[in-house]
């Protein structure tokens, strides 16, 4: 009797091979594809945070040339707040990238030995 793997059998599909190693070279590679597609879509939102925080940058800047009042101070607080949030984010998302990298990296060099490795 036959044991049900549809996703072992769609894996050795992909890879042309019913070859163990064969489908967990497709299996790592998938893997990898989707480490980098999470690491772009993480950088473009990091990128986004860094604008928003150079636009308020730039407010920040102009509310120095007005003449000091109490909701002007208050406004610079709430923005000062919202920026160290903001770079604490991005940091973390950045720091979040930085594994995604080193993680598919790992898995293409596993991928390298794997290939190396005989049938």
């Amino acid at each position: 009797m036959e044991t049900p793997m549809p996703f072992y059998k769609e894996l050795a599909s992909a890879a042309g091979s019913t070859y163990v190693r064969d489908v967990m070279v497709e299996k790592f590679k998938r893997e990898v594809t989707v480490l980098k597609v999470d690491e772009l879509e993480l950088t473009k939102k990091a990128h986004a945070i860094r604008a928003r925080v150079a636009e308020r940058d730039l407010l920040l800047e102009e509310l120095e040339k007005l003449f000091p009042c109490e909701s002007w101070q208050l406004s610079v607080l709430e923005i000062n707040i919202l920026q160290n949030q903001d770079l604490k984010e991005a940091a973390d998302i950045l720091g979040l990238v930085m594994k995604k990298i080193t993680r598919a990296n790992f898995l293409m060099s596993f991928i390298e030995k794997l290939k190396q490795l005989p049938y």
